[in-house]
């Protein structure tokens, strides 16, 4: 029996650095120096050697316990001359975190003969003097310089390249790095990156500290806090507790519970929402939610008030304007009803506006009530230049504001002034009500004529919020005269003949109404005017009514020749209006359609100028039917190959195109899946194959494959793709269906089956022949590591690793680890 010893060792480590122009990193691999005794005596031949790490020191002869770290090492012919000897080990970049490692080795001599020998005990490797300055820090690989500070079980996810942990963590509160370039300064239970399985998706996020904060969008930060995430693309939460940035570029600063989930969106305070895109909430102590309703908003809630100019708000929105000359604050009242929308006091010395409302609803923007003997209010105009109304007739009881019965001209009123009114009446039943009796001649029941270039021939308001009330209400017995006639003498600026307004927000009026037997509302305008407007708030600006089968309800013409001009001219002031509305039945339209597009020069031309806003949305309201269809485009079955479907373009460059013939042609990349795959048959029926398989060419039938059953096969195909990302054949699926047994539908159309489905009823599976796909493995060869090459294994349908594999053997290379037995690990397949 030989009886070996080890007298002294020295172990020399390999230093990670980044290498110069020119040089090459040293590595992971290390020197050990030793002298080696046998009976006492140094050893002088040549010895074989096999080196394994362990993370404890082991008892007994030979050494028994604890846990082996990586693979053995074997090193062979080594010299040993006066019992020293020299070599080089490398257990990879994963071997050394930071924890103590023991060396043991088994030794035979002469080399290639006899059994090895376990030495005893085994050797404690120890730190470099320098190492020292930073105990717990460790480069997780050379291949990722990844550095991991802190807690033993702070962890860096494989594949993951220049990751930084730089301490905390708890054995129930590691801290975890799961996209590259991902940061974390300490705390506990902190991660950044998203964990979804890939490694650049949420890269570059950043985690300061704290408590179980999640980074989770790319270049996404938390700066501290408990409990915050960031899962939105450079969304960013300060601190805080219980915050969530997941809209793009979202900013949450702190407080408690907030969520900024719109794109651009902030939220501050407790419980602050900023769910829309823009939206800015800010919100006080209160525990309720504070929540925006709609893009672009600015919402405060402040139960002490806020401020403008003063510390001490008396109301919610308190302005405090001391400036001479300036205006304190400008309020439009839209509400449906309530008070006034300002109330404003000058003193005699200022020259400015007392007052200045708006009123956009049913209420008032200006309400004066005196139950005196007294004026409840009055104006005085004084200036020619004024815009103010010279009379205002207002009656609430239930007769006219006006009432004039006339032979031949019911009213007739000149106003003059600029932006004056001839008449303006407001009444519960008529504002102003004219009829004109005489049953021949052209005859009027109310003549207005207005001569400004920004006035109205007819202004009529009904008030009233029920019944059946009408702006202005015009009745003509004479065949070639008129209810209603308006005329505008303007040759310039934008005027009207006729305009009707409802301006109770409650009201279901209408602002012009025209029943007729053929034409319900006639409008011409034979120069730069409108032949029709009309405007209401919430109800009808115009209502037009036909009874006869080929009448029309609303007819516009414009005879100009030249020019810009419009038959129908539609305005709305809501932002959830409608300037053109169309129920039931069909609409038509005989010349190109322009949606935001003027002059419109195609068919249906659709453009917006916005950078941001979707240009068109094409929207199925319920869940789509087997085989429907939300857009169909046809054209005629002789059409060019060369016609096209669809044309992209960016400026005058032509990105996408789908071409007449079905080809597609793209300048850009098609992502997500990964793998290209191509149907072919397999022999002994699809159900014989599931994804994963690894599958070789059927040397006895054409253009098919069986799973692989030997190793090393030189007819390897693919892998059995799960999703292939691109999916070939030499088929004509219609053809396919046909035979099948599917039969058309009376548009001519086969059933909508997709071609993977089609592939499979006809026995042919995807082959994915180069990409990343799911492949299975077996350890039988060895230990799977990320890029080994891999072949066919005598497990049915799985791969293996080998070192040296002949040509044509090659499957890919492994993207992931399998240490032993089998299982199913990403390969980027590169036959070859």
């Amino acid at each position: 029996m030989k009886y070996w010893s080890l007298t002294t060792a020295c172990v020399l480590f390999a230093v990670h650095s980044q290498p110069a122009v020119g040089q090459q990193a040293l590595g992971t691999m290390f020197t050990y120096q030793g002298q080696l005794k046998i009976a006492g005596s140094p050893l002088d031949d040549v010895a074989d050697f096999q080196f394994t790490l362990w993370d404890a020191a082991g008892a007994g002869n030979p050494p028994s316990g604890g846990n082996q770290i990586g693979s053995m090492v074997s090193v062979g012919n080594v010299a040993v001359v006066d019992g020293m000897f020299a070599v080089n080990i490398d257990f990879g970049g994963d071997a050394f975190n930071g924890q103590a490692r023991w060396l043991q080795i088994a030794v035979r001599s002469p080399a290639g003969a006899g059994a090895f020998t376990t030495l005893a005990p085994r050797q404690r490797l120890t730190a470099a003097p320098h190492a020292l300055a930073l105990p717990g820090f460790y480069t997780r690989s050379a291949a990722t310089p990844n550095l991991i500070g802190g807690h033993a079980n702070n962890s860096i996810s494989t594949g993951v390249f220049g990751g930084t942990i730089g301490g905390g963590g708890t054995a129930a509160g590691v801290n975890r790095v799961t996209d590259s370039s991902g940061t974390i300064g300490g705390g506990v239970g902190n991660q950044a990156g998203n964990d979804a399985g890939t490694t650049n998706d949420a890269s570059e996020a950043t985690v300061g500290g704290g408590l179980n904060n999640t980074a989770g969008g790319l270049r996404s930060v938390v700066g501290g806090g408990q409990s915050n995430t960031a899962s939105g693309n450079t969304a960013v939460v300060g601190g805080g507790n219980g915050n969530v940035a997941s809209g793009m570029s979202s900013t949450v600063p702190g407080g408690n519970q907030n969520t900024a989930a719109g794109s651009y969106s902030f939220a501050a305070g407790r419980r602050a929402n900023a769910n829309h895109a823009g939206a800015f909430v800010w919100s006080d102590s209160t525990f309720a939610d504070f929540t925006s309703t709609a893009n672009d908003q600015f919402l405060i809630r402040a139960g002490g008030g806020v401020g403008i100019g003063t510390d001490s708000p008396t109301a919610q929105l308190d302005v405090l304007q001391a400036s001479s000359g300036a205006v304190a604050i400008a309020g439009s009242y839209t509400g449906a009803s309530g008070n006034a929308g300002l109330f404003g006091c000058t003193n005699a010395s200022n020259s400015e506006t007392a007052l200045s409302a708006i009123h956009a609803g049913g209420g008032k923007a200006l309400l004066a009530y005196n139950y005196g003997t007294g004026k409840a209010a009055e104006i005085t105009v004084d200036n020619p230049a004024s815009t103010a109304h010279a009379l205002e007739v207002i009656n609430s009881g239930t007769g006219f504001g006006v009432n004039v019965t006339s032979v031949n001209h019911g009213i007739f009123s000149w106003a003059s002034g600029p932006f004056s009114m001839g008449v303006a009446a407001i009444g519960e039943l008529n504002g102003v009500n004219a009829t004109a009796t005489g049953n021949s001649g052209t005859t009027y029941g109310g003549y207005f004529q207005n001569a400004s270039t920004a006035g109205a021939g007819v202004f009529g308001g009904a008030g009233a919020s029920t019944g059946e009330v009408h702006g202005v209400h015009g009745l003509s017995s004479s065949a070639q005269g008129a209810g209603v006639y308006g005329q505008n003498a303007s040759t310039g600026g934008f005027s009207y003949g006729v305009f009707g307004e409802i301006t109770n927000s409650g009201s279901n009026g209408v602002g012009v109404f025209g029943l007729a037997p053929f034409y319900g509302v006639f409008g011409e305008a034979t120069d730069n005017g409108v032949g029709v407007i009309g405007r209401a708030n919430t109800g009808l600006g115009v209502y037009g009514e036909s009874s006869v089968a080929s009448g029309t309800g609303v007819m516009g013409a414009n005879t100009s020749t030249s020019g810009q001009t419009y038959g129908v001219y539609g305005i709305v002031n809501s932002s959830a209006g409608y300037a053109g509305y169309f129920q039931g039945g069909r609409s038509y339209f005989e010349g190109n359609v322009g949606i935001g597009a003027l002059p419109p020069v195609f068919r249906l031309d659709v453009r917006h100028d916005s950078t941001s806003a979707n240009v068109m949305n094409l929207q199925r309201e319920s869940d789509s039917a087997a085989a429907s269809d939300l857009l169909q485009m046809v054209m005629g079955a002789g059409s060019s190959d060369t016609s096209q479907f669809i044309e992209c373009e960016r400026g005058a460059d032509i990105k996408f195109r789908v071409w007449g013939d079905g080809d597609v042609t793209a300048d850009g990349t098609y992502t997500s899946p990964a793998d290209f795959a191509e149907l072919i048959r397999v022999t002994g029926g699809i159900e014989t194959v599931e994804p994963g398989d690894v599958l070789v060419i059927d040397v006895d039938n054409p253009r098919a494959v069986v799973k692989s059953t030997t190793a090393r096969s030189t007819l390897v195909a693919g892998v059995h793709s799960t999703r292939p990302g691109v999916l070939g054949s030499e088929h004509d699926w219609d053809e396919v269906a046909r035979d099948l047994g599917f039969v058309p539908d009376a548009a001519g159309e086969m059933p909508a089956i997709k071609p993977i489905t089609l592939g499979r009823m006809i026995g042919e599976a995807p082959v994915a022949v180069v990409g990343i796909v799911p492949c299975k493995v077996s350890a039988e060869n060895g230990a799977i590591r990320p890029g080994d090459l891999l072949v066919t294994s005598t497990m049915p349908g799985h791969a293996m690793r080998d070192e040296n594999p002949r040509p044509g053997t090659i499957v890919g290379k492994a993207l992931g680890s399998q240490g032993e037995g089998t299982g199913v690990i990403r390969v980027l397949v590169t036959l070859h």
